[in-house]
């Protein structure tokens, strides 16, 4: 198996993105945001992080959640929302051009999917020093366990248990734990190293 590949230096902490981009959506500094990045389809089983995000706010109210994407599910994860009563707290950003810049303003990078092809958008948010939280499916499923905390599949609570004990964590173990993961990925999934295994395929 040959695994995608990604340019690992477009993805690197920019401070300076993250005070713009959350000014533009009125978010402080002392919001906690959770980011997803992937299309509004039921692979990627929002409906279950919406229901998650929902049980994190009755633990802490300082949380904010932003999915960019777009696809079939938009209007029905919209309502859902505000069927939860947490739309305030939940910004759905479309499909956008920059979501590399996005990255930044994110103090989580959460992965709810219950079918996962890769993940490459989990791949990106690591590049970019963000801890993640994630189902067990695609390429994630193949990291260390030690640097992930796992959530079960279609298991609002298992996903919500997860996020908080991230966000609970203090914020030294935070930056060992994405230096490592980041480590993780330069060895297995940087271009360059795609590339390298790509071309002493071919010639053999």
């Amino acid at each position: 198996i040959v695994y995608n590949g990604i340019k690992l230096s477009n993805f690197k902490p920019q401070v300076a993105h993250r005070f713009k981009l959350r000014e533009k959506l009125e978010i402080s500094n002392e919001t906690l945001v959770l980011l997803a990045v992937g299309r509004l389809v039921w692979e990627k089983d929002y409906e279950n992080l919406l229901a998650s995000f929902n049980l994190c706010l009755s633990k802490t109210e300082n949380l904010h959640l932003i999915i960019i994407g777009d696809g079939p599910l938009k209007i029905k994860l919209i309502n859902k929302a505000k069927n939860l009563n947490i739309i305030n707290k939940v910004t759905f950003l479309g499909k956008r051009n920059d979501t590399k810049l996005w990255y930044n303003v994110a103090d989580i990078f959460v992965c709810s999917s219950k079918r996962e092809g890769f993940g490459i958008a989990l791949i990106e948010a690591i590049a970019s020093k963000l801890p993640v939280v994630s189902t067990y499916e695609g390429i994630v499923s193949k990291f260390p366990k030690n640097l992930i905390i796992f959530a079960e599949t279609m298991n609002y609570k298992s996903l919500s248990e997860a996020i908080i004990k991230t966000l609970n964590k203090d914020s030294s173990e935070k930056v060992m734990i994405s230096n490592k993961l980041n480590e993780f990925i330069e060895k297995h999934f940087s271009i360059n190293k795609i590339a390298s295994t790509w071309l002493k395929i071919y010639f053999k």
